[in-house]
């Protein structure tokens, strides 16, 4: 459901590029199973 809401809201995520590059976490990259994913190359 899509909600709309008008005014400063201090809790609103309004850049969410920026959210997202800067709240992942480190460890899932680490993490054997996500190195085996990235080691594969893309597909046609």
């Amino acid at each position: 459901m899509l909600n709309i809401y008008f005014g400063e809201m201090p809790e609103a995520i309004y850049n969410t590029n920026v959210y997202f590059n800067n709240t992942y976490k480190d460890n899932w990259i680490i993490r054997p199973l996500t190195r085996d994913i990235q080691s594969f190359p893309d597909l046609p």
